[in-house]
This record gives structure tokens, sequence and C-alpha cells, in this order.
């Protein structure tokens, strides 16, 4: 705890903490960073976009490659950050995903009651369709 209080008392940087999945050139990181934010970690899988980002972004931890290529660690990087920037947020990390995953328990059973035939069956764009029709019902 006193690691904690002694960082929030010593940060003068108390903008609030975003990641960017699928960064681009970084626009809509410099538009967070324009509107306050701080860009902690970015990720892109086009090598040229990520030679404009480190150019443009040289502070930003830049994730080059896909998401699907992260090893365990990197996702477990990612994780902590994301964790941190709950922190940062004053909001709670644990709560903010059981919040989460009841939405998405939710809405898969919705899809269950809105399907004409076991979800097995449906090809991706079935499912997408009924994901969106749960979605507007539950909302």
């Amino acid at each position: 705890m006193k690691y904690i209080n002694k960082e929030k008392k010593d940060n003068k940087n108390n903008k609030l903490k975003v990641g960017s999945l699928f960064a681009g050139v970084g626009g809509i990181c410099q538009a967070f960073k324009n509107a306050g934010f701080d860009v902690v970690w970015a990720n892109e899988i086009d090598p040229s976009a990520c030679k404009t980002y480190e150019c443009n972004h040289k502070n930003t931890h830049l994730f080059a490659k896909s998401i699907e290529d992260l090893t365990k660690e990197e996702l477990g990087d990612i994780l902590f950050a994301v964790v941190n920037l709950a922190r940062w947020n004053k909001i709670d990390a644990e709560q903010a995903l059981l919040k989460a995953n009841k939405k998405f328990i939710s809405r898969f059973k919705e899809m269950e009651k809105l399907a004409d035939k076991e979800l097995e069956h449906l090809t991706l764009e079935e499912w997408d369709t009924l994901w969106k029709k749960a979605k507007k019902e539950l909302s």
C-alpha cells in the first residue's frame, strides 16, 4: 500500500491512461493525447504503419505484430497494463470484468432464445446477426 500511495503522491502526470488495438499510424492515439489522455501501449500489424507510428509516438510501447501472434508473456503484459489502466481510471478491474462476463452471458442466453436452431449449426453471419439482435433486445 505504501508503494501505491507514494506513486500517487509523486506522480505529476495524472492523465487517464489508454491502450490502442489496431493503432494504424496513430491518428486515434494522437486524438487521445490531444484530449489529455496518456497512450501507454498500442498494437499494429502493418510494418509501414508501425514505422510511422514509432516516429510519431516515441514514448508509447508498440506491439508490432498481429494480436494473434502475441506470446503468453506479451499478452500478460497487456493484461497487466489493462489492470493498471483501470486503476488509474479509478475502476475496480475485477468488478469491471465480472460485469462484462454477466453482460456476455446475458447476451449469449438471449441469442439462444432468438435462434431458430442450435447455435452450433449457425454460420458466422447468423451468429453476428443474432448477437446484434440480442444486444438490442437487452439494451
